[in-house]
Parts: structure tokens; C-alpha cells; sequence
């Protein structure tokens, strides 16, 4: 844009968006990326019964994002996730866990 003088310049439409992938509740988005974070955190009670459809044990920030995004999605939407390489057990079997609900999901979704 550097190229266009600034009174010729037009704004774009808002496309795109940054913001706390916790928060849930935004306009359906066609397509979400995101990096989820690897870490346990400690909820309160109000927050534990917000989360429980995805909390397998302990509470797991990257299941708490994928919720929350998948959420936000419109019908046709995509989820796209950078990962890290993955080495702890733990995590692995948040992600099966969090598989199997995904489906769980889709299916529902499918049959309304």
C-alpha cells in the first residue's frame, strides 16, 4: 500500500480479525486459525461448568481454545491449528479426547 498515495487509498473491509481466543460468541467465522497454548490452568467453579463438554481431568488451555473456536465457526467453517511437535503423552490424549468430541459435534450438527 506504500505505492498508493494516502488520498487514493480506500479501507478494506474487515476480513480479518485478532483477538482472545477465550472469548467466544463473535460473529460465525468461515475460517479461524489459530496457535493453542500447551498448558494446564486453573479454573474457577463458573468456568469449569463453562468448559465441561471438553475438560478431561485437569483444565488444558489447547482444549479450552479448540472449544471455543469451534464455537465460533459458521456451518461451513474450518478450524486450522499450528502445532507444536508433540511429545507428551498427556497432550496426546487431549487430542484423541478432543477428536472424539469434535465428531461427536459434527454429527450432531449434521442431524439438526
Amino acid at each position: 500500500m506504500a505505492a498508493v498515495p494516502a488520498t487514493r487509498r480506500r479501507p478494506l473491509p474487515g476480513l480479518a480479525g485478532c483477538g482472545d481466543g477465550l472469548v467466544t460468541g463473535n460473529r460465525p467465522a468461515r475460517v479461524e486459525v489459530q496457535n493453542p497454548p500447551y498448558a494446564r490452568v486453573r479454573l474457577t467453579p463458573v468456568e469449569r461448568e463453562r468448559w465441561r463438554h471438553v475438560l478431561y481431568g485437569h483444565a488444558n488451555l489447547y482444549a479450552l481454545f479448540v472449544a471455543a473456536a469451534l464455537e465460533d465457526l459458521d456451518d461451513q467453517g474450518v478450524l486450522a491449528e499450528l502445532h507444536r511437535q508433540l511429545g507428551s503423552a498427556g497432550v496426546v490424549l487431549v487430542l484423541h479426547q478432543l477428536a472424539q468430541d469434535i465428531r461427536r459435534r459434527v454429527a450432531d450438527r449434521e442431524l439438526d
